[in-house]
């Protein structure tokens, strides 16, 4: 070849393809580490206000008022519109209060408290795959092989972010180290029983996030909407526009608290009195409006309320508590083959069997676990009863710190029974 005459041999296949799937790669990681608009993130918090504002003009201007002025229209006397008034004034005024104080206050971000570290090494690398379905991958670096996993891949968990309970699916990175003290079959012998996971959660190398470059404190999960690490991640909510985690979840609490009892007025004091037949003749669309979004916010919010009662009482998130849930799972489809249909008491026997052995999965199996309902009640809303149902002063926890159940080992690792303190057995 001449000199000064560049090689246009034509590139192989392979390298076409590596090529092209290293920009994809590039431009997804660069699509996911971009924030959301602020605006798509603040739509329902606009949204939402909204409904409360034309709530409050239909119930006070259109439903109280008239009553307060003997209109002919009015739907009751003056002494029913005085204490509607009071009532529905005094449930909007708290609610719209927890509303702002939610809205207002950060859930906490890793990153305010944790210096950027470089990649712990590992032996192993392996994809994850979240809650949402959504793999996430930590790719080695060039040249270092990848080797068989000691530590199995935590379950795939089924999108769940248009669920009823209206959480936007928490999607985060997570990196699991291999296991450096005992291998699966040391720790979970053959045979039927209970295979709950032996991945190191407190091992720094597994809580490293390859978005934010740090190690992430205990309970921390990045989210794909903030597109940060935020402390004790529960769910991310666009009602509220941002995430629910460690330092705002008792105001989140206290919100759809209110936001139920608010629904519940409205609701039913309308329904009551436009139900009556005396006031067929004057009925008001927007109060059938008032009615109707009421009513289907009044269920949403008291599901919500239900729910997060019972995560607090068990000390759990909802990320926690769905990956327990999907153990569970698990431990169903395994008896369905180790037995027929219909045998229940086996069934129940069984599983008694494997609580005898490890404990049970929400309670003893919680590596959160405080020891009981009242301790995880008052870690996250405080020991004051006041403070339960008032948005004041802040967070019982910074979100950095929580104690561990000593039923665990030091990696976070859920031991059998025999293995735990001899006060707990």
């Amino acid at each position: 070849m001449a000199q000064g005459v560049s090689d246009k041999r034509p590139r192989s296949k392979e390298a076409c393809c590596a090529d092209f799937n290293k920009n994809i790669q590039e431009k997804r990681h660069k699509r996911r580490s971009k924030p959301q608009p602020w605006i798509l993130l603040k739509f329902a918090v606009f949204l939402t206000l909204g409904i409360i504002g034309f709530a409050t003009y239909v119930y006070i201007g259109r439903f109280c008022v008239p009553m307060l002025t003997r209109k002919p229209e009015a739907m009751g006397d003056r002494v029913f519109g005085i204490a509607f008034l009071v009532i529905f004034s005094i449930l909007l005024i708290v609610m719209l209060w927890a509303y702002v104080k939610v809205c207002l206050t950060s859930p906490g971000f890793a990153k305010d408290h944790v210096q950027p570290t470089p990649r712990p090494e590992m032996s192993s690398w392996h994809t994850i795959h979240d809650i949402g379905g959504q793999p996430y991958q930590n790719d080695p670096p060039s040249g270092s092989p990848t080797q068989p996993s000691l530590v199995p891949p935590p379950p795939v968990h089924h999108d769940v972010s248009q669920s009823s309970s209206g959480h936007t699916a928490p999607q985060s990175e997570d990196t699991y180290p291999p296991s450096r003290t005992k291998t699966i079959s040391e720790q979970n012998p053959p045979g039927p029983g209970r295979r709950p996971p032996s991945t190191p959660v407190l091992a720094p190398a597994y809580r490293y996030c390859g978005r934010e470059g740090l190690v992430k404190p205990p309970r921390t999960h990045h989210c794909s909407a903030c597109r940060k690490c935020v402390l004790k991640y529960d769910h991310h909510c666009p009602w509220i526009g941002q995430c629910v985690g460690a330092r705002n979840h008792k105001f989140f609490l206290q919100f759809v608290f209110w936001a139920s009892l608010f629904c519940a007025w409205t609701f039913s004091t309308l329904l009551g009195f436009v139900a009556l037949p005396r006031n067929h003749e004057n009925l008001d669309t927007l109060k059938i409006v008032i009615i109707i979004l009421t009513g289907l916010f009044g269920l949403f919010t008291l599901t919500m309320l239900g729910t997060h009662m019972r995560l607090i009482l068990l000390n759990m998130t909802t990320v926690e508590q769905m990956r327990v849930q999907d153990v569970k799972e698990r431990e169903s489809e395994m008896l369905s083959e180790m037995y027929p249909m219909c045998a229940f008491a086996k069934k129940r026997q069984a599983r008694a069997r494997w609580d005898e052995e490890w404990g049970r999965p929400m309670i003893e199996g919680n590596i959160w676990w405080l020891g009981s309902g009242q301790k995880n009640w008052e870690s996250v809303m405080g020991e004051s009863v006041w403070s339960w149902f008032i948005p004041v002063g802040k967070a019982e926890n910074d979100g950095l710190d929580y104690p561990v159940n000593p039923r665990f080992d030091d990696q976070g690792r859920w031991r059998r029974r025999r293995e735990w303190p001899v006060h707990l057995r």
